[in-house]
């Protein structure tokens, strides 16, 4: 399930939108938050579509909903009492529709927060209907919480997402990478820088009795931490030694000189 939000601001009052894709259609839900200290009766919210074409086939239900107008780059009101038209309209044009909650004023009804369904009759609608289009939305009765509530307002906006939409579907973390260590067998290259006064020392292979051959220069303290047989690979070149190391315990013994 898809969703996104954006905030539609204006004269110390904001009203955050959620669009939610569920059964074919969109969720909307709104709210005038109350962070400012101002807050509105919702009386509409006005809606541009990227589609024009989907305004024929589209239908509303929702408790608060009054009625309903869709035209594509034409609707500028839904009621008597419910019209965008002045600074708003100017900015952004007629919609392509709007949808009115509630009565006219206080007396009945003081609508905080809302919820409607948007369905078309053959088509799947989809958040990116909305995203990043023209947005409005009409108050009535606003002023301060628990104040006098005698304006009203005309917002507009464009549906630019607080957040980038979440995909469908759990999101799945990629499981650390662990570094897999050696398994029984398996040979070790160990570089090793060591002094040219070390120690020399020559290995034999325990198992044929031959010498590997090559002169080496080893510290003890190698042997100790490997704790295995050690064949040398190659001699010493500048000082430097490759030593490859099987992880398991052969028997045999280090001749050292």
């Amino acid at each position: 399930m898809s969703s996104f939000s954006y905030d539609i601001t204006g004269g110390d009052v904001t009203v955050r939108v959620i669009i939610t894709e569920m059964d074919g259609g969109l969720t909307f839900d709104l709210e005038v938050l109350g962070d400012s200290g101002t807050i509105g009766d919702l009386n509409a919210l006005y809606l541009d579509i990227l589609d024009d074409d989907l305004t024929e086939g589209l239908s509303v239900t929702g408790t608060d909903v009054t009625a309903f107008e869709f035209d594509a780059d034409a609707v500028t009101k839904v009621d008597n009492f419910t019209t965008i038209k002045g600074e708003v309209l100017k900015e952004f044009g007629a919609f392509d529709m709007g949808v009115q909650f509630g009565t006219q004023g206080i007396g009945d009804d003081d609508i905080q927060s809302t919820s409607f369904f948007l369905s078309h009759e053959t088509e799947t609608l989809e958040i990116e209907d909305f995203l990043m289009q023209d947005s409005a939305v009409r108050l009535t009765s606003v002023g301060e919480i628990d104040g006098e509530r005698d304006g009203s307002l005309k917002i507009g906006g464009i549906a630019e997402p607080i957040s980038e939409p979440e995909p469908e579907g759990p999101i799945l973390e990629e499981p650390p990478i662990e570094e897999e260590g050696p398994t029984v067998g398996e040979d070790i290259i160990i570089v090793e820088e060591i002094p040219l006064e070390d120690e020399f020392v020559f290995l034999s292979d325990p198992i044929n009795g031959e010498g590997l051959g090559g002169e080496m220069i080893l510290d003890v303290s190698v042997e100790e931490e490997i704790g295995a047989m050690i064949e040398a690979e190659q001699p010493l070149y500048g000082g430097e030694t490759i030593i490859v190391a099987p992880i398991e315990d052969p028997s045999g013994e280090w001749i050292t000189t």
